[in-house]
């Protein structure tokens, strides 16, 4: 798995905080991971691709 660091608005870091705090998610990692996943799949399923591009992804 690769490793980067992000800078994010404090508002975000706060409501990452109480989803954590709440038990929905055990890490801020685990949030960013499933809000990429499904920021991917949202933008991929609006492209016009062909289905061999997506395969290649």
């Amino acid at each position: 798995m690769a490793r980067i660091s992000v800078r994010i608005p404090e508002y975000y870091d706060k409501v990452i905080k109480k989803l954590i705090k709440t038990g929905l998610f055990k890490s801020k990692s685990e949030i960013l991971r499933e809000s990429i996943n499904i920021f991917i799949e949202y933008e991929l399923k609006n492209m016009v691709i062909s289905e061999n591009e997506y395969n290649t992804i």
